[in-house]
């Protein structure tokens, strides 16, 4: 078994509805989520109380009949020596696993087989002290493994020469501590090398050589349910510790949080409604992430995730599509997941996460075509009509809603400064929130606005190239050009006056405008309409019309243009291309990089990152690829799609769109929704 067989891309994935608030603002929704049931496991019990993972990458879970073994492929049980419920794991630095389970404890390690197997470790305990029950946690240290039970602390020792044998072996000889409570041990946690236990009508305590003794303060939690002890790590705001990075978050039932930095407890005041929340919930377990927040399971609630200031993040719970409220034990893996252990079955989510989804349950029907920003808020059209993204509130889930009147089939979308505009089947539209108006009665396909004159805006037609002019703060068809009847699906201005189209099935088009911006030369009679479409679009306006095709270098298939660092960029279904006007000819255009203008290359978006760089769409080879162009010292360009790699199966993309108000977010579109990314 390898280390990283276990992440589930070969699995199908169940996107479950859930916003990451600290994701730039709240507008990102569905994370990655797997759940997994008692029949995806292999019939094992529901309950699953413990989630660890070995040094190879292969996941261990502590499960009512047993221990799960999961490579990412295949799971397996792993039953104890008395067939009942494994309550707590652990793993020390050979990558040996420990089990606590019902009146038993011990270790797995291989059979004859060669298979890992439970071995107990109850003959080397006196029999006067086998009068527990479940061994509720097991904490590796330094001076030995601990095993926590109701009434008693045992720690193993492996020996040799006195002293810990390390790589031991089953046959090993070891000893066993033991320490009786005075009333009931709850709850034991391992912190900066030093192991902290509350003992019922006591208090809080930590071991210090071989005694335990109570903090200074520690009594405060005579009667408090402990459930938490984390390391706080950096000094923070609200209580800096007398020693750098020495302070422990304290977290109880109640959703009550201290800060302890040594010699006294403090009060950790957390927003009010992550306190309401956990107060009404009842906070179990609790683990630290990479990026300093704190996943928090809760009796009733699912998980709830606060950064270091106590701020809510994300609520994952069973209405987001978890098996269960109850979460018994949450645990991060290496490879950026988050494992929950739950009252029926199992679930993992990639948290903290890049990608987060929008589909039906979003409030997205059909796919999407076009995705931008209007003002503050994300509009995406597709087959199905516009939608309004509604951001989250109270951390729950943002979804996007249809605006009233613009359920048309939508190809295009053009924010500009003061209106918001749309090609449709149906026709041009300017879009507000509640109603949509229509500009012009024509089949369109995309629009562009002019960098040389801003009162006008090219729309790509199902057969033509349409021209909208504002006057008087109103958008206005001014006409369609003449002698074009392809389908028009993108558009870049060279320069004053002269447009390349890229062309559905059939290249490319050069147009030149000889009386722009004024569109004031000859004109055919008002009202023309354009042959074969019977769509009204105006008065011809003319033009000359070059059109490129496989004479002049280019493959059959449809043309794309995007203007991108300055300048015109052609891609095609062999790679990208650059124009050379001497010649006539369309070369390979390595500038960005060899590999997208490679012949087996068919790139369909490229899109200029607000952080630097360009985001690309290509398929290779029949392989969907999306990546990022990113810039050299040396003026070259490389090319890194690892982070997509992660969605590579998610579907087609329609729409790329690099947002203008977080320069890190890219949205994409297509049959399955709309993907989020967030590099941030």
């Amino acid at each position: 078994m390898k280390a990283s067989l276990y992440i589930p891309a070969l699995l199908v994935w169940i996107f479950l509805i859930q916003p990451i608030a600290a994701q730039s603002g709240s507008e990102a929704s569905r994370l990655l989520i797997q759940n997994f049931s008692p029949k995806d496991y292999g019939g094992a019990h529901a309950q699953n109380w413990a989630v660890l993972q070995d040094q190879r990458g292969i996941m261990y879970f502590g499960n009512g009949v047993g221990v799960l073994e999961y490579d990412g492929v295949a799971w397996r049980l792993i039953p104890v020596s008395n067939q009942t419920i494994v309550r707590s794991l652990e793993v020390d630095e050979n990558n040996r696993i420990y089990v606590g389970a019902v009146g038993d404890f011990g270790y797995l390690a291989p059979d004859s087989a060669g298979r890992l197997a439970f071995v107990s470790l109850l003959d080397k305990l006196p029999e006067a002290n086998r009068d527990f029950s479940d061994v509720w946690q097991i904490l590796h240290t330094r001076e030995g493994i601990y095993f926590r039970t109701n009434n008693y602390l045992f720690r193993w020792e492996l020996e040799h020469d006195g002293l810990r044998q390390t790589g031991a072996d089953t046959d090993a000889p070891g000893t066993l501590r033991i320490w009786k409570a005075a009333v009931t041990f709850h709850h034991s946690f391992f912190v900066r090398d030093t192991l902290y236990i509350r003992q019922q009508d006591v208090g809080l305590m930590r071991m210090t050589g071989d005694s335990l003794q109570l903090l200074p303060g520690g009594e405060l939690f005579a009667d408090q349910d402990v459930r938490m002890l984390l390391p706080l790590g950096r000094p923070h705001s609200q209580f800096p510790p007398a020693g750098t990075g020495q302070a422990i978050l304290v977290g109880t039932s109640s959703g009550q949080f201290f800060i302890f930095n040594g010699k006294i407890f403090h009060p950790f005041k957390i927003d009010p409604p992550a306190q309401q929340y956990l107060f009404a919930n009842r906070l179990y377990h609790g683990a630290a992430l990479p990026d300093h927040s704190l996943a928090l399971a809760t009796r009733r609630g699912g998980v709830v995730i606060i950064d270091r200031e106590g701020k809510i993040q994300q609520i994952i719970d069973k209405t987001a599509g978890l098996r269960d409220q109850l979460v018994r034990f949450v645990y991060p893996d290496r490879e950026g997941g988050l494992w929950l252990g739950l009252n029926n079955g199992l679930a993992r989510v990639e948290y903290p996460a890049p990608f987060t989804f929008y589909n039906e349950a979003s409030g997205i029907t059909g796919f999407i075509n076009s995705i931008v920003r209007f003002g503050d808020e994300v509009y995406a059209g597709g087959n199905a009509g516009i939608f309004r993204l509604l951001p989250a509130a109270d951390h729950r889930t943002p979804a996007f809603q249809a605006v009233p009147g613009a359920g048309f089939r939508t190809w295009s979308l053009l924010a500009l400064e003061e209106a918001l505009l749309a090609a449709a089947a149906n026709g041009i539209f300017r879009i507000e929130k509640n109603r949509v108006v229509k500009l012009a009665d024509t089949d369109a396909r995309s629009l562009y606005r002019s960098r040389y004159d801003r009162n006008l805006v090219f729309a790509g037609l199902n057969e033509g190239l349409a021209v909208l002019k504002q006057q008087g703060g109103q958008w206005r068809l001014a006409g369609q050009i003449a002698g074009i009847s392809e389908e028009v699906r993108t558009i870049a201005e060279e320069g004053s006056g002269i447009l390349w189209l890229g062309a559905m099935h059939q290249g490319f088009l050069r147009v030149i405008i000889p009386d722009f911006p004024a569109l004031s030369g000859p004109r055919a009679p008002e009202n023309l309409q354009n042959a074969g479409s019977g769509a009204k679009s105006g008065p011809e306006l003319f033009a000359t019309v070059q059109r490129y095709g496989p004479q002049q270098g280019l493959p059959t298939g449809t043309g794309r243009v995007f203007f991108v660092k300055g300048r015109v960029v052609f891609a095609t279904d062999t790679g990208l291309k650059r124009f050379d006007p001497l010649k006539q000819q369309f070369l390979p255009d390595t500038s960005l990089g060899a590999v997208l203008a490679d012949t087996s290359s068919a790139i369909s978006h490229v899109v200029e990152g607000r952080q630097g760089g360009l985001w690309i769409k290509t398929t290779r080879d029949g392989r969907r690829e999306t990546g990022r162009a990113l810039p050299e010292p040396d003026g070259s360009y490389s090319w890194n799609s690892t982070a997509f790699e992660r969605i590579a199966d998610w579907g087609s993309v329609y729409a790329m769109y690099a947002d203008p108000q977080h320069p890190g977010v890219l949205w994409l579109g297509g049959p399955e929704g709309i993907a989020r990314y967030d590099h941030a």
